[in-house]
């Protein structure tokens, strides 16, 4: 009888601390992403360092902290981290997410044929995810090359995310970010302006109660969309917009940039 009561005092003791482990491992995450949603990412950065398990690097860490470093515009610092924590990722969705982020570094870095690569490994590991055809569709529209491949990629990615069955505000994000896309794409290959305004009416409200990276990303394809129309007016207030909104992060220093070119 007491050799039970033993063993149930240790697996209770066990049980305690697995539960302050994972929720010390919440805590810390949920730290990490109410900074990014407001546009701190310095101290998202100082945060992911609660995601090593003692001097152990996490694979939550490895990914957040890259995420995080991107967003800085360290992109030499975020593309080591992300690789770093890929072979860590045992979930494939999870795994989709960082090898579209990676994806993303390397087309800042100017290495579009690699982005394309790692956004094509993304769309194999999370299939019904429409952000890497929308990348995929950057990268072409970027480069001025496969342009109705581009047009192509950017619709399928709208498609996909509007079947989703995610959360109500990710589905939201989803679509108001692969719409903005979607719309300098139009602007670009179609020029049809009526098209442009209806997916950024339906895009910018989506996108008003989302993180402020989210939300800048929608105005800098919104004033991409409408700098291709020759539409100066709308398109220097949509950067000046995602200037405003997230003014550290990724699409606010994008902006930035252009409203220097016109």
């Amino acid at each position: 009888m007491r050799l039970f009561v033993f063993i149930g005092i240790v697996l209770g003791a066990i049980a305690l601390s697995i539960w302050r482990q994972i929720s010390r491992a919440k805590m810390s995450l949920d730290s990490v992403v109410k900074a990014y949603n407001i546009g701190d990412y310095q101290t998202a950065l100082q945060n992911t360092e609660s995601l090593r398990v003692g001097s152990t690097k996490t694979a939550e860490y490895c990914f957040m902290r890259g995420a995080m470093l991107h967003q800085l515009g360290w992109l030499e610092e975020a593309e080591t981290s992300l690789r770093e924590g890929l072979p860590m990722q045992r979930d494939p969705r999870s795994r989709s997410l960082v090898l579209n982020t990676l994806g993303q570094v390397l087309m800042d870095q100017g290495r579009f044929a690699e982005a394309v690569k790692t956004f094509d490994y993304a769309i194999g590991a999370w299939t019904d995810r429409g952000a890497p055809h929308s990348e995929i569709a950057q990268a072409w529209l970027h480069q001025g090359i496969e342009l109705p491949a581009a047009l192509n990629r950017a619709r399928v990615a709208l498609e996909i995310d509007r079947a989703s069955r995610a959360p109500n505000k990710i589905h939201n994000s989803r679509i108001a970010e692969a719409g903005s896309i979607l719309a300098w794409a139009v602007a670009v290959v179609a020029g049809d302006a009526a098209e442009v305004e209806s997916l950024l009416t339906e895009a910018i409200p989506l996108g008003a109660d989302q993180s402020k990276s989210v939300q800048a990303h929608i105005h800098y394809y919104a004033g991409l969309a409408y700098s291709a129309l020759k539409e100066k007016e709308k398109s220097v207030k949509n950067f000046r917009a995602a200037v405003e909104v997230d003014p550290y992060g990724r699409y606010g220093r994008f902006a930035r940039i252009e409203l220097e070119r016109v």
